[in-house]
């Protein structure tokens, strides 16, 4: 059981993390300081790099902390997926993307992260991490789909997932980066595309 200097320790992380989200979320990563982040997080600027070794290591661990969430919402919705697998892929891929823009509007920090991983690759590992996660949901979803006989057998879950995932973050990124900014149309689209995969371009 932690001890209440670990609940303190805790707790100061936690609100440098709500700090750096509200602020990054607001003015944007890069016209965000650490100093700024300090004083509405009212701990001292040495405290935040005790935790965080610079800003781009506090941007992605809020990624870290949202991930959790995102899946925790990815697994109550495969504990009753719609029978259609159209209807059911695509409504998965829904609820990662109305828990970042609709729940708490990630996608500034989105196009923030993006970007900051040309320039400093090293934080593509924490990326990946999160798209391996996704994955794994996605597999279990063609499997249950499997199991249930609503798709053929014949197309490891392996394989689907990874056909699925890039068609649907690459629509995903055309919308957070503003080259389509309708949300709606571009969920449309992806479960146009997953549609596509699914029923294949048979007349």
């Amino acid at each position: 059981m932690p001890n209440l200097r670990e609940k303190q320790m805790q707790r100061r992380k936690l609100d440098i993390l709500r700090a750096g989200r509200e602020l990054f979320a607001n003015k944007g990563y890069q016209e965000t300081s650490m100093e700024e982040i300090a004083e509405l997080a009212e701990v001292s600027l040495g405290t935040i790099y005790n935790y965080y070794k610079s800003k781009a290591d506090l941007l992605f661990s809020i990624l870290n902390h949202k991930q959790g969430e995102v899946l925790e919402k990815g697994v109550e919705f495969l504990n009753a997926p719609p029978s259609d697998p159209v209807e059911a892929v695509s409504g998965l891929l829904n609820v990662y993307f109305e828990e970042l823009i609709y729940q708490h509007d990630y996608k500034g920090l989105l196009k923030d992260i993006i970007a900051l991983l040309s320039e400093q690759p090293v934080y593509t590992e924490e990326m990946v991490k999160l798209d391996y996660n996704i994955l794994n949901q996605l597999i279990g979803l063609v499997e249950q789909l499997q199991q249930r006989n609503l798709i053929t057998q014949e197309v490891k879950p392996e394989e689907a997932a990874n056909l699925i995932y890039p068609t649907a973050f690459f629509t995903f990124q055309l919308y957070i980066f503003d080259v389509e900014t309708n949300l709606e149309t571009m969920k449309n689209l992806v479960r146009r595309y997953v549609q596509i995969i699914f029923r294949g371009l048979e007349p």
